[in-house]
């Protein structure tokens, strides 16, 4: 476990920043590692918390077109949510208990982030990176 808190900033890009702007995503919004285990993931006026030991396993992931993969999202497809703020490259976050809604109508099994280093996250979390 760290003994601070473990940060990863999302990858921001200049031409998606007024689609972002109304969901109230700034610079300093991401992906938190905790020391006492959480993974913390803030996207404007969103955020999602789960315990690492909650976490299946991740996948880095991309390039996406921008229309699925910027913005806040839901996919019916895994039943999972997307901050994304860029569809170049991202972590999807597989769950084994779902995480509480965010969109829609149901918990989610996974979360895609856009962070701008998905291998270090995906090494701080810890479980199994899938390719």
């Amino acid at each position: 476990m760290p003994t601070a808190d473990q940060f990863f900033p999302y990858l921001h890009e200049p031409q998606y920043r007024l689609l972002l702007m109304p969901l109230g995503v700034r610079k300093t919004d991401g992906v938190t590692i905790t020391p006492d285990g959480r993974l913390k993931a803030k996207f404007g006026f969103v955020k999602a918390e789960t315990p690492l030991t909650n976490i299946v396993y991740t996948m880095i992931t991309g390039d996406h077109l921008w229309i699925k993969a910027v913005g806040l999202r839901g996919s019916s497809a895994d039943s999972g949510v997307t901050f994304g703020t860029s569809p170049k490259q991202g972590l999807c976050i597989m769950f084994s208990e779902k995480i509480p809604r965010i969109l829609g109508f149901r918990p989610h099994r996974a979360l895609w982030v856009s962070v701008a280093d998905p291998l270090g996250l995906a090494e701080a979390i810890g479980a199994e990176i899938k390719s």
